[in-house]
C-alpha cells in the first residue's frame, strides 16, 4: 500500500516538486506579484505562508500597491482577498476599476466619462466581476476580522490587509508601537496557519522627515522592530515628487527590497500613474 500524502516526508515532497517542475509542471505555492522585476527578484513571486510588509510615507501609494497585488494575483488565477481599513467596499472597487480600465478616478466619480471610456469601464467591470477576488472590511476586532475574512473562502492564496494602523483599536490598552508589534506577530501566525501569502500595508511612524534621504528604512516602521523581525519580505515605496516638485520626475517610483528572508536586498524601478492610481514595472512600460 502506498503511503498517504500526509505520511510522505517533507524533504521527499520538496524533491518531488523539483522533479515535477523540471519536467514541465507549473511551480506551486508561488503567487505572481504583477511586477515582472519584483517577481524575478523574489524567485518567482510571493510565497504562501510568507508575511510581506509594504510601507511608505503618506501619499506614496501603499494602498494602490496592495490593491494591485490582490488584483494581479487574481488575474493569474490565485484567489485573493483585500481587507480594507481605510475605504468602503464600493470605494475599493471604484479604485480597482480606475486602475484596470485606465480611466481617471475623478472621471469615474463625477460620471463625466466619454462614450469610449464608458465602453472601457463596462468591459473592465465584467472582467473584474469574474475574478476570484473579494473585498471586505476591518472592523473593531483587528486581526480577528482579518482571520474572519478568510472564512468560507477556501483556496485563497493572497490576502492583502490595508493597513497595519487599522488593526489597532482606538482604545488600545497598550502603547501604539506595542499594539502594532502584537498585530505583526498575529499576522505572521495567520499567514502560516492559513497557508496564504499575506501582504500588509504600513505607514512609517518613525520616519525622520528632517533627514536628507527620506527613502524608507527598516527602522522607520517602528513597531518595536516587529516588522523587521516577523516579516519575510519588507518593501519600501519612495517617490521623489512628494518632496521635490519637478515635472521631470513625476511618477518615478523606487521600490526598495529592504528585507528578503531567502534572498538579496535591492531596489527596483516602478512608475505611478496618479490619476488612475496604477503602478507599473518600468520593464512593462
Amino acid at each position: 500500500m502506498s503511503p498517504r500524502p500526509a505520511e510522505i516526508a517533507p524533504i521527499t515532497r520538496i524533491v518531488d516538486r523539483i522533479d515535477r517542475i523540471s519536467e514541465g509542471a507549473a511551480p506551486t505555492g508561488l503567487i505572481p506579484t504583477g511586477f515582472p522585476t519584483l517577481t524575478a527578484v523574489l524567485g518567482g513571486g510571493f510565497r504562501r505562508g510568507d508575511l510581506v510588509v509594504v510601507g511608505g510615507d503618506v501619499g506614496v501609494g501603499t494602498t494602490s500597491f496592495g490593491l494591485a497585488g490582490a488584483l494581479r494575483a487574481a488575474q493569474a488565477g490565485a484567489a485573493s482577498v483585500f481587507v480594507s481599513g481605510e475605504f468602503t467596499i464600493e470605494r475599493v472597487h471604484e479604485r480597482a476599476l480606475a486602475m484596470e480600465s485606465r480611466v481617471r478616478l475623478d472621471t469615474i466619480r463625477q460620471a463625466t466619462c466619454s462614450d469610449e471610456e464608458r465602453a472601457q469601464l463596462a468591459t473592465t467591470a465584467i472582467s473584474l466581476r469574474d475574478l476570484p477576488f473579494a473585498v471586505t472590511l476591518i472592523g473593531t476586532s483587528g486581526v480577528a476580522d482579518v482571520a474572519r475574512a478568510l472564512g468560507g473562502r477556501a483556496g485563497t492564496a493572497m490576502l492583502v490587509v490595508d493597513g497595519l494602523p487599522a488593526l489597532v483599536g482606538a482604545k488600545g490598552a497598550l502603547p501604539l508601537a506595542e499594539e502594532q508589534a502584537r498585530a505583526m506577530v498575529a499576522l505572521k501566525r495567520l499567514a502560516i496557519e492559513q497557508d496564504v501569502a499575506l501582504l500588509v500595508t504600513a505607514k512609517l511612524p518613525a520616519l525622520d522627515r528632517t533627514r536628507a534621504d527620506r527613502r524608507p528604512r527598516l527602522e522607520d516602521f517602528g513597531t518595536l522592530r516587529a516588522v523587521e523581525e516577523q516579516a519575510d519580505v519588507v518593501l519600501g515605496l519612495y517617490r521623489e515628487e512628494l518632496y521635490v516638485r519637478d515635472l521631470g520626475i513625476a511618477g518615478a517610483t523606487e521600490l526598495s527590497l529592504l528585507k528578503q528572508r531567502d534572498g538579496v536586498t535591492t531596489y527596483l524601478d516602478l512608475y505611478f500613474f496618479g490619476p488612475i492610481l496604477r503602478f507599473e514595472d518600468m520593464v512593462d512600460r
